[in-house]
């Protein structure tokens, strides 16, 4: 029996041809991973697209849907991070924040995706951005307070990872999901 699929929207189009051309930049604009996760039809059209081969090799993009993607993304986080001069410590550090963020989406939204990046300007750094199309965070002012919890934790995910990295973003939007920006700054390439 086929699945019912809705026809592509006017949305649909500069996604694909975003994806089409490998254009990170143009794919970021248009929001593309946000996309992909809320419409069907766009993430079955662009399998093609994306199995051509990323356009960076400065950047790693890790789905999570459960326990074993969260490991898969602290080890992708940290060996991004090893290219650079980042200590052991620094290392573990980032590795942390990936962990409590991926375990959010799994706990939260069910599947989304980590993208891990390394980037040059105005530093040396590894930026991971997180997305997901799940329920979307309602206060993220309260979420990113110390202890508060939703599902009776020690409320540690979202302000630790925040403590954690040198420069931390949260946007949300009630039923569309969430998008976390953090950034590690290799601090000996600062002057």
């Amino acid at each position: 029996m086929l699945e019912k699929v809705d026809p592509p929207t006017d949305r649909c189009r500069p996604v694909l041809f975003a994806l089409s051309l490998g254009d990170r930049r143009r794919q970021r604009e248009v929001d593309a991973a946000r996309h992909l996760l809320e419409c069907q039809i766009c993430a079955q059209l662009s399998r093609p697209l994306l199995e051509r081969g990323q356009a960076s090799d400065n950047e790693k993009v890790i789905p999570i849907r459960g326990d074993a993607d969260i490991v898969l993304a602290r080890q992708g986080a940290r060996e991004a991070a090893a290219q650079l001069k980042f200590t052991r410590t620094e290392l573990t550090v980032i590795a942390t924040a990936v962990s409590e963020i991926a375990r959010n989406i799994v706990r939260f939204a069910d599947e989304g995706e980590i993208a891990i990046e390394l980037v040059e300007k105005p530093y040396l750094g590894v930026r991971i951005t997180a997305r997901d199309a799940g329920p979307g965070i309602p206060d993220v002012d309260l979420a990113l307070a110390d202890g508060y919890s939703t599902y009776h934790g020690l409320g540690l995910g979202l302000p630790g990872a925040r403590r954690l990295m040198d420069d931390f973003a949260v946007v949300s939007e009630l039923g569309r999901g969430t998008t976390v920006t953090m950034t590690k700054w290799e601090k000996r390439g600062i002057q």
